[in-house]
């Protein structure tokens, strides 16, 4: 997960990673502060995921503040929202004004100056929304189901954010070999045997790889080919026999459930004969790496 406290000396700006869709704002008292009446900031994350955030009213009964997640646009997202006014939390579908979606919650001795911890757990078209970590509002919504944006929406000056924690942007990521051209050594059935670690983050379903003529890394040698079936703690090994060839090659990974995350070796690597020449100077000229 990635997290963001927003410490720094009063006037800081806010961590590189957000992006502003409006306004301005910095740090305060080790917080997101506006310094306009709407700040809304977002960061890359996924679209699925748990979004929490720390919000305060500042004390003004007015306004919302919230945690937005699929954001798509400045006026296209969702947000779990509190409403000092009413002492409400609210899901919306944000646009140029709010589209509330179902029920509100009435918390419970709302005080406006009071920290609230706000979270939504999105998974597809389901939406749960966390007060104090306890579920208070459960909801069905397909609004940019892919949108893999989030962030902290903040209405007047007064308004206070902190503690943002939303998921890692999901990648993966295959190791390459030693040196350009390593040739691994086949065996009498003409094909070696090759590893490769790979790490990852996000929720893979499952892990793919295929192996490509490096060449032009459009020609498989071997078609997508699922070889971790149930990874877990974001990293799994590769381990598959190359076919013998004076061809090099790359291996390319990815997710089975979002084969946009991908990863592709850019070292090439050979599957062949090993030899040795030794004790004879003339032979240097023979040692090309790959030959």
């Amino acid at each position: 997960m990635a997290f963001y406290d927003f410490t720094g000396a009063n006037g800081d700006p806010i961590p590189a990673a957000f992006t502003t869709l409006s306004g301005t704002g910095d740090i305060q008292s080790n917080r997101l502060a506006p310094l306009t009446s709407v700040y809304h900031v977002i960061v890359d994350t996924t679209a699925d995921g748990t979004f929490t955030g720390i919000l305060n009213a500042g004390g003004v009964a007015a306004n919302t503040v919230g945690v937005s997640f699929r954001v798509a646009a400045v006026d296209d997202y969702m947000i779990a929202a509190i409403l000092p006014s009413t002492g409400e939390l609210k899901l919306f579908i944000g646009t140029s004004g709010f589209t509330q979606v179902g029920a509100a919650y009435t918390i419970p001795g709302f005080n406006a100056s009071t920290d609230y911890e706000v979270s939504v757990i999105a998974s597809g078209s389901s939406i749960i929304i966390n007060l104090d970590g306890v579920e208070r509002i459960n909801e069905t919504n397909s609004t940019n189901l892919s949108t893999a944006k989030a962030g902290l929406r903040l209405a007047n000056t007064s308004q206070r954010a902190d503690n943002f924690t939303v998921p890692d942007v999901a990648s993966i990521t295959i190791n390459e070999t030693d040196f350009s051209n390593r040739v691994y050594q086949r065996n009498t059935s003409s094909v070696a045997a090759v590893s490769f670690s790979v790490s990852y983050l996000g929720t893979p379903t499952a892990l793919q790889y295929r192996l490509l003529n490096a060449v032009n890394d459009t020609t498989e040698i071997v078609t997508w080919t699922t070889f971790d079936a149930t990874p877990t703690a974001g990293a799994s090994t590769l381990t598959f026999n190359a076919p013998a060839s004076t061809t090099s090659y790359h291996v390319q990974v990815r997710f089975s459930n979002d084969i946009g995350i991908t990863s592709l070796q850019t070292i090439d690597w050979l599957a062949g004969d090993c030899i040795s020449i030794i004790g004879q100077s003339l032979s240097a000229q023979l040692s090309t790496v790959g030959a």
